[in-house]
């Protein structure tokens, strides 16, 4: 008797798990999965990301001349920060300008940034929208229309993936997206990070929960190459307006002119450099109309506090 009353303690309603307890907690982890790879990975990149040769498709010009391109390619393997200047014409700058402050007024366009949205008040302080066409093929920006000007930067910045892809390297994915971010005048920022991230396999002995991270971090995972393009004036970045891009961990940065066919012909002196490439800090000044790519997983980087509102356009090319 003893032993039977043992037995159903450990095995019966009153000491055991029930089956119906085992298959909530399967369907719960199942659902917890699945949100993880649609919120992580497919809605951000996989659902409408393109190929770098369709990404490019349609653009009345290339976004790099053949030599800069080869330098930046050069540049990005080796590790290092690549900045074209003139990336934007004047023209095409100056049109993206006047779009702005409709984008700026507009009731729920700019919203903030989603650090801010899951309670970190800590490390970023812009508001961003997504630029992006809707279903029906129309040009957004957030919740209003993007203007044409804004429209065709999108569209240069993700054809970016067509000069920037190496013949024998894994082919770019480009998101659907770019995301448009301003930092207003009251010493906004972004404090040090990486866009990219590296999943430790480590992470595995976690079982289950090691796939729900794999799955949520999916779309940063897959960042190989950040490019920005700074929508400010084209006057010269003073000191006083802060707002610099400073980055660490690259072999250097590589100072080119959008303008020069030729690679050599393309380098410009850029600040002078010393020291340690590795852990020193380059800074950059977000001119209008410059172009800054790194690599994604690579590359720390911040926003200097920023004095003078301060506009930029970002695409993440993944693998």
């Amino acid at each position: 008797p003893a032993a039977t009353s043992w037995k159903r303690g450990a095995g019966g309603a009153t000491g055991g798990v029930s089956p119906a307890l085992i298959s909530a907690a399967a369907v719960a982890s199942a659902l917890a999965l699945g949100d993880a790879y649609n919120e992580g990975l497919r809605v951000p990149l996989l659902r409408d990301a393109q190929c770098a040769r369709d990404a490019g498709a349609g653009v009345d010009r290339d976004p790099l001349e053949p030599g800069v391109a080869a330098a930046a390619r050069a540049a990005l393997r080796d590790g290092a920060v690549v900045v074209v200047d003139g990336f934007l014409t004047q023209q095409e700058l100056a049109v993206v300008r006047a779009e702005l402050p409709d984008i700026s007024a507009a009731p729920g366009a700019l919203r903030p940034n989603p650090k801010v949205q899951a309670g970190n008040f800590d490390t970023r302080t812009d508001q961003v929208c997504y630029v992006r066409e809707d279903e029906d093929g129309t040009p957004v920006a957030g919740a209003t229309t993007c203007g044409p000007g804004l429209f065709r930067c999108h569209r240069l910045l993700r054809a970016l993936a067509v000069p920037l892809e190496e013949e024998q390297g894994p082919p770019f994915l480009v998101p659907a997206w770019t995301q448009l971010a301003v930092y207003r005048e009251g010493g906004g920022y972004y404090r040090w990070h990486t866009d990219g991230m590296h999943f430790n396999p480590a992470y595995w002995l976690a079982g289950p929960y090691g796939l729900y991270l794999y799955f949520r971090w999916g779309a940063i995972r897959r960042r190989s190459v950040t490019g920005i393009v700074y929508l400010n004036g084209s006057e010269e970045w003073r000191p006083e307006w802060g707002g610099v891009l400073r980055c660490r961990g690259a072999i250097g940065v590589r100072w080119l002119d959008a303008s020069v066919a030729d690679a050599a012909g393309g380098a410009t002196g850029g600040p002078a450099e010393s020291g340690d490439p590795l852990v020193q800090e380059h800074e950059i000044t977000p001119r209008g109309g410059r172009l800054v790519l790194f690599p994604s997983q690579l590359v720390e980087h911040e926003v200097c506090a920023t004095y003078r509102e301060r506009w930029a356009l970002t695409v993440w090319l993944g693998r």
